[in-house]
């Protein structure tokens, strides 16, 4: 939590200087419909035992985003973005139907599941425009590709609230957090017929030996007055890697989005 404050409150004291030395700045605050699945592991002691986010009780919430882009003249463009996600829900009995063990924890066909799971998601690049595309169209299509990094700290934690014949409850769980910093590659296109309205294609990611990661956007950006930004789409996140112990196996994030912010 205090990871995604800090990264929100450096978003906007930077576009202060970027908004005066950009050729063109774009900062917005969005809410992101996230529909989670894939699996989860937790196995510090022996082989990978997965449960699915769903059997775990991850369900549908709204999360925030926050982005920043800025263009200073004769200088790498700037990128930086944050997408923490936070979910925490009560799985009901008969969440699973299989024995397994997260950490410490085991847990029993049909034991009641609480789940606390955070994905937070940092990211900063440095992009160039791709030369003349947008001359040679007239500005209506233009295109950039860059490099930079992902900051991701992933935490999981269930907790076995099993009932037992005497009806006292016996509260155990296990948590892990996990923090990892992968390169990564962005490219996006953009189609501006008119300068109040405007399509974006944005693709973020990095695979290397199992680990991998892609983020995918689509963006309709209207401009109804002055610097005012109104934006929706849909975004779809993919990762697969392992870092302490800690695996997350096709695991997808997606659904649509709303943003509102400022764009000179």
């Amino acid at each position: 939590m205090r990871n995604w404050k800090t990264f929100a409150i450096a978003l906007a004291v930077l576009a202060l200087p970027l908004a005066a030395s950009s050729a063109g700045l774009e900062f917005g605050v969005g809410a992101w419909y996230v529909n989670p699945s894939g699996s989860i592991s937790y196995a510090p002691y022996g082989p990978n035992q997965f449960i699915g986010l769903s059997g775990a009780g991850v369900d549908e919430e709204w999360q925030l985003t926050f982005r920043l882009k800025g263009q200073p003249p004769a200088l790498p463009g700037i990128y930086l973005q944050a997408v923490p996600m936070s979910f925490s829900t009560f799985g009901g009995n008969g969440g699973t139907d299989f024995e397994f063990s997260f950490g410490d924890v085991l847990f029993n066909p049909g034991d009641e599941i609480k789940s606390d799971f955070f994905l937070n998601v940092y990211d900063a690049v440095l992009y160039f425009p791709i030369p003349l595309i947008k001359t040679a169209t007239l500005n209506v299509f233009s295109a950039e590709i860059g490099a930079g990094g992902r900051w991701i700290t992933v935490r999981a934690e269930l907790e076995n609230r099993s009932t037992d014949d005497l009806l006292t409850s016996s509260v155990i769980d296990d948590a892990q957090t996990a923090n990892v910093v992968f390169p990564e590659g962005y490219a996006a296109v953009q189609i501006r017929p008119t300068e109040k309205i405007s399509l974006d294609g944005e693709i973020w990611g990095y695979s290397w030996n199992g680990d991998k990661f892609w983020s995918l956007v689509g963006r309709l950006k209207l401009k109804p007055v002055g610097p005012l930004m109104i934006s929706g789409g849909y975004r779809y996140d993919y990762y697969n890697f392992e870092q302490d112990d800690l695996r997350l196996r096709n695991t997808q994030f997606k659904g649509p989005f709303a943003e509102i912010g400022v764009m000179w």
